[in-house]
């Protein structure tokens, strides 16, 4: 999405929030937190299955910071070039909810495209 700058604690939250709520679909919660040390900002982020996860972005990625949940500390430390690329591979409840939004928004373009394509029935 790209939205302010990374060189900065201030463009990297801004992009951080705006890409967290992008996937609310798929969350259960997040808060946000100001920078860090250096241009990075950091957010909570509760997952569908009720576990809680620390995402860092700075210049180089989405960082799997911390986890209340050991079947996902493999996933600390780990950084992901987009938000959806880490929430995927830390979350299948957001797998499943990534997939049925896709879904819906293909079967309400198909029914807005069938509503648009000219009747070419021949009476």
């Amino acid at each position: 999405m790209s939205l302010a700058p990374l060189t900065t604690s201030a463009g990297c939250v801004a992009e951080l929030r705006a890409e967290l709520k992008d996937h609310e679909y798929g969350l259960r919660s997040f808060t946000a937190l100001e920078g860090g040390s250096g241009p990075q900002a950091s957010a909570e982020v509760e997952l569908l299955e009720g576990v809680h996860v620390t995402v860092v972005l700075d210049a180089s990625g989405y960082t799997v910071a911390g986890s209340d949940d050991e079947a996902r500390r493999p996933s600390v430390g780990r950084t992901f070039e987009t938000l959806t690329g880490l929430l995927a591979a830390v979350s299948a409840g957001f797998n499943s909810a990534m997939h049925q939004s896709l879904s819906a928004k293909l079967i309400q373009a198909m029914a807005d495209d069938s509503r648009l394509a000219p009747d070419t029935d021949e009476e």
